[in-house]
């Protein structure tokens, strides 16, 4: 998180900087790698500790670091592009993990359920996310399925969808994990998928 060059959202989402039951977060998104341009940063940096570590196979690290940045920036025009008609599309999420991605594509996140997967959303809050009548769906984390988000979008009379910030359900790449990439990719379908409706 301190490397130079990483993009952090430019307003923090709602996520960051509302007040809720109380309680105020103010503290920056930790889920910096589901914005492309800051995987490359990571990469290069990577590549430098490798270059150090092992520099018989510098060129190696080199030239892999060069294909998976330019796949990154391929896949970002790719995303700029199809979710550019849907940028005022209004969602909720179940807690505040998509920062990064939703600043980056310049998305409608109207607010979240709980502010971390181990905490319960209050009385207060969710009566307040039953009055999100612009939302056009309610996505929750997989892996952590709550009733919460499943009884918001019923309430809402909209779809719930799954988003997966870890690849923790990867089935593609090497070892049935996702690559950067796929996992990038996966999200923004996802995104895509609710944001057309």
């Amino acid at each position: 998180m301190s490397l130079a060059g990483i993009t952090w959202p430019k307003n923090e989402g709602r996520s960051k900087h509302v007040e809720h039951d109380g309680h105020h977060h103010g503290d920056q998104d930790p889920h910096l790698w589901l914005n492309p341009l800051n995987n490359e940063v990571i990469i290069e940096s990577l590549v430098e500790q490798l270059r150090i570590l092992d520099p018989d196979n510098a060129d190696y690290y080199f030239e892999n670091a060069k294909t998976h940045k330019a796949a990154l920036q391929q896949l970002d025009r790719l995303i700029t592009s199809k979710m550019t008609l849907l940028q005022g599309e209004a969602f909720i999420v179940d807690h505040p993990a998509y920062d990064h991605f939703v600043s980056r594509y310049d998305l409608n996140q109207l607010d979240f359920i709980r502010f971390t997967p181990e905490r319960r959303a209050g009385a207060k809050h969710l009566f307040t996310l039953r009055k999100q009548k612009a939302a056009r769906c309610v996505f929750q984390d997989y892996g952590s399925p709550t009733k919460k988000a499943a009884q918001l979008a019923k309430n809402l009379t909209i779809p719930l969808y799954t988003l997966d910030p870890l690849g923790a359900g990867g089935q593609l790449g090497e070892g049935g994990q996702y690559t950067i990439v796929e996992l990038i990719e996966q999200l923004a379908d996802n995104f895509h998928r609710c944001l057309r409706l």
